[in-house]
């Protein structure tokens, strides 16, 4: 009851001061200039008010506030085009006791900065990216036809898998005939057989010889056929040796027809499909390795001598990715930016599972130890 009275109290104070306030003259038409004005009236009046009805040590604190800040119903009033008293815009909770409304920012503001005092003692956070560790244009090594592309962009990508294939029925063919070529062996064999009969032949002559029952014409004969067939089944040895090189030339030709996954990764990008020609400018995919992650920040240059490579350092990733993951420090620079004083540092952040995305900002939590 006590406060309905003094709500009433405060009402009934509020229309005689509105009662009293001067009156603009003469009366503009209805538009931008009056309308403020008579918000900026009853924003006074409503000041006046509060300052008659506040307790004495309270009026110079509301008088001395109520000129320095603009009231909250001249910027409403003057956006909206209503007219209405200021005080109808100002914080719903300004009627509350002191305590309680101490009690309200402190449930409503402080939770937002409780991350930024999570480090722990000694440990300071750097701003930071994460990137892919590479990202690489993918092509066929030779021009041609794009006869086919198996993957699009978001798809993930094993190592040693095919992504795309140019039109290679030519080479299909010709690595068929290699292998063909490279598995005739008919004149090895033949060449051994002759070798072994001549060499057969070459002993009984040379028996016979010691008896005097062949010429020395015809064992030197016998043994330079011995020779020859020798020379020949080399020669052949040879040309299937050159056939099965041959075979695996063919392949080769043909694998460069294909385009084939270096790495782990995501497809960021595919630039030309089936049908279109691929010349030696042009590439077909793009492939983003996502295991592991790069992390790239910069520190002041005091850290120099403090973080090195190998050492263990914390990245708290944006939202909505989050959590705090460990990552190893990779690249120190040794050159330093003389503008900015800082040192470019790189991490290598793991990422089992392709988790973690890349092209997010971070948080790179760093640990000073002046001992070190």
């Amino acid at each position: 009851m006590r406060r309905d009275g003094a709500a009433q109290q405060d009402r009934a104070q509020h229309r005689r001061f509105r009662q009293q306030r001067p009156v603009a003259q003469p009366r503009e038409p209805a538009g931008q200039g009056a309308h403020l004005t008579r918000v900026k009236l009853d924003a006074r009046a409503d000041r006046e008010a509060r300052v008659h009805r506040a307790p004495g040590r309270d009026r110079a604190k509301i008088e001395r506030a109520g000129n320095k800040a603009e009231p909250f119903g001249v910027r409403c009033g003057g956006m909206t085009g209503h007219e209405f008293p200021c005080h109808a815009r100002s914080p719903w909770f300004s009627n509350f006791p002191m305590f309680h409304r101490m009690l309200y920012r402190a449930l409503v503001f402080v939770p937002l900065f409780a991350p930024l005092r999570a480090a722990p003692a000694g440990a300071t956070e750097y701003p930071c990216l994460i990137e892919p560790n590479q990202v690489l244009k993918l092509a066929a090594a030779a021009q041609g036809v794009i006869a086919s592309v198996d993957v699009g962009r978001g798809d993930r990508v094993r190592k040693g898998q095919v992504l795309a294939r140019l039109d290679s029925e030519v080479e299909e063919a010709n690595v068929q005939i290699a292998h063909v070529h490279a598995q005739n062996d008919t004149a090895l064999r033949s060449g051994r057989a002759r070798l072994d009969f001549l060499k057969r032949k070459q002993g009984r002559n040379e028996q016979l010889r010691v008896t005097d029952a062949a010429s020395f014409a015809q064992v030197d004969e016998a043994t330079a056929d011995a020779k020859v067939a020798e020379a020949q089944l080399r020669e052949a040895e040879l040309n299937v040796a050159q056939a099965r090189l041959e075979a695996l030339r063919a392949e080769g030709v043909l694998r460069q027809r294909r385009v084939v996954s270096p790495v782990d990764g995501v497809i960021t990008d595919r630039s030309l499909g089936p049908g279109e020609f691929r010349n030696d400018q042009a590439s077909i995919l793009t492939v983003a390795e996502l295991d592991p992650l790069r992390v790239e920040t910069f520190l002041p240059i005091a850290l120099h001598g403090r973080v090195k490579v190998g050492d263990q350092v914390e990245i708290l990733p944006e939202a909505p990715v989050g959590g705090v993951h460990s990552a190893t420090v990779s690249v120190v620079d040794m050159v330093f930016d003389a503008a900015s004083g800082t040192i470019g540092v790189r991490l290598r952040l793991p990422n089992p599972g392709m988790t973690i995305p890349a092209g997010i900002h971070c948080r790179a939590r760093i640990v000073e130890n002046p001992a070190r």
